[in-house]
């Protein structure tokens, strides 16, 4: 592996003025080569502000549009921070799926520095099906009851069929798992496929997981 070249997708145009971190982010290229961009911007790393913003690329990277919202839709409570990393399917369609924090006021933090004890997410899909110009309102999945760190970027497999990495986000001392989840309708309905990894007991988290497939059905 050579590092070739380096590009910048985003900078806060205004530092001395305003916060606006990037973080989180997620790439994806269209079937005509153009890369889209998707990543959380906010005023602070788990800021109740963070929203996911897109940006496009047409000439590999090199220069970038000026980021997006994903989506302009209110949450119920407003005071939530998300995250989407996205997916081409082999239909066209554009799945970005994450989640997002319910924040009761927007300074109380996502983890209790006292108990480590975390708020509750739900776990969201988005579609678009404009190469990413505009996508549908995010829409609640469950599986299982389980608030799942979906960080990384789910794959589809030549079956149609969906799966992404991902663990039951606690930060407890013990009780931790790694979860392979599917979808078979497009990503409109999930569940549990099976569990890749738990610690003899419990006490190793796997956030952060990713999946790749490196020959059919090997995953």
């Amino acid at each position: 592996m050579k590092h070739m070249e380096t590009f910048t997708i985003y900078q806060n145009p205004d530092p001395l003025l305003v916060s606006r971190q990037a973080v989180f982010p997620g790439l994806v290229q269209l079937p005509d080569g153009e890369l889209i961009a998707m990543f959380s911007i906010g005023q602070a790393f788990d800021a109740a502000d963070l929203r996911v913003h897109v940006c496009r690329s047409s000439d590999r990277g090199k220069s970038w549009t000026p980021p997006v919202p994903m989506h302009r839709h209110c949450y119920q409570p407003d005071e939530q921070s998300e995250t989407f990393k996205p997916l081409l399917l082999s239909d066209g369609t554009l799945l970005a799926a994450g989640y997002a924090f319910v924040r009761p006021d927007p300074l109380t933090p996502i983890v209790d520095p006292a108990t480590f004890a975390v708020l509750p997410l739900k776990n969201k899909a988005a579609f678009s099906r404009d190469h990413g110009r505009t996508w549908t309102v995010p829409v609640d999945f469950n599986v299982e009851g389980q608030p799942l760190e979906l960080s990384g970027p789910c794959i589809q497999l030549s079956s149609g069929r969906i799966l992404g990495a991902t663990s039951p986000f606690r930060l407890g001392p013990t009780g931790h798992s790694g979860w392979i989840i599917r979808s078979d309708d497009g990503g409109r309905s999930w569940s549990k496929h099976s569990e890749f990894f738990r610690a003899p007991r419990g006490e190793i988290a796997a956030l952060e997981c990713r999946l790749c497939e490196m020959e059919p059905n090997r995953i």
